[in-house]
């Protein structure tokens, strides 16, 4: 018997040993655990922060298309050659007259290029408005440029 008790002293002792290295390996698990899922959020936060800085630039990009194409849109309605337009006439707008009416007394056509190139010639009077025409207004005729000419 004596020998059985030195036996489970030993069985014991390693049963010890086993459940103390056990014990470090569960923490030492959970630290690589809690490790990871720190890694994974921080790597989620990095993956939305690109994400929303992509967006950002995309916003300015597209706002950026946007108003070149408004700009190019505007230069596009501008009667070609405004500035270089010779002033033919003067007309004084009478009761009910629109830019339309002018211009198709002046230039045979009230389409818009032909009002639009009154309304370029005569901003400052309209204040960029064809719809502030007012009877006894002085409106300045230019000559057409070639492009509006029959």
């Amino acid at each position: 018997m004596f020998g059985g008790k030195k036996k489970i002293s030993e069985l014991e002792a390693e049963l010890a040993k086993a459940r103390e290295e056990a014990a470090a390996a569960a923490k030492a698990k959970r630290a690589n655990v809690k490790d990871a899922e720190d890694k994974v959020k921080k790597l989620q936060k990095q993956v939305e922060d690109l994400l929303a800085k992509d967006r950002a630039r995309l916003a300015a990009e597209r706002q950026k298309s946007l108003e070149e194409r408004k700009a190019r849109m505007e230069e596009s309605r501008k009667p070609k050659a405004a500035k270089e337009a010779k002033e033919v006439k003067e007309h004084v707008v009478e009761e009910g007259e629109t830019l339309s009416h002018v211009a198709l007394k002046y230039y045979g056509s009230a389409t818009p290029p032909y009002w639009q190139h009154l309304l370029e010639h005569n901003k400052e009077a309209l204040k960029g408005n064809e719809r502030n025409v007012r009877t006894g207004m002085k409106l300045v005729i230019p000559e057409l440029p070639e492009e509006l000419k029959k």
